[in-house]
């Protein structure tokens, strides 16, 4: 049913909570959470609507418009959940959407754990 709110932003600073992820809260419906990679820090961006909860990783800093697209193109054909895409600037992001409905706290967990793991071959 669109326009229902199925998770509120409590639920989502829960998640954070749950799963040992510091995160700050940018707006009324947006957090960051930063994690530490083998050569990086990198920040994600969260933010939450009513029929969808976004993880956003801009991987801009470790990707360059020279570099193949076929990697790109690869990553996207071989992932679920996540998805590349480049930025009005060239840059590289990295997002994954959750549907509201049906939320459950693992699905958050899972999907912060896959967005760490697959920029792994982007930046380390």
């Amino acid at each position: 049913m669109a326009g229902k709110r199925f998770v509120q932003p409590a639920q989502v600073e829960q998640c954070f909570q749950r799963y040992g992820w510091i995160a700050w809260r940018i707006g009324v419906q947006s957090w960051q959470t930063t994690f530490a990679g083998d050569h990086a820090i990198s920040t994600v961006g969260v933010s939450l609507a009513p029929d969808w909860l976004g993880f956003v990783n801009d991987l801009s800093a470790y990707w360059s418009p020279d570099q193949s697209l076929q990697d790109l193109l690869l990553a996207n054909e071989q992932t679920r959940l996540v998805k590349f895409a480049l930025n009005a600037q060239g840059g590289l992001l990295m997002q994954a959407e959750l549907p509201t409905e049906g939320f459950a706290f693992s699905h958050c967990g899972d999907c912060l754990g896959r967005v760490v793991s697959l920029r792994r071959p982007f930046c380390g």
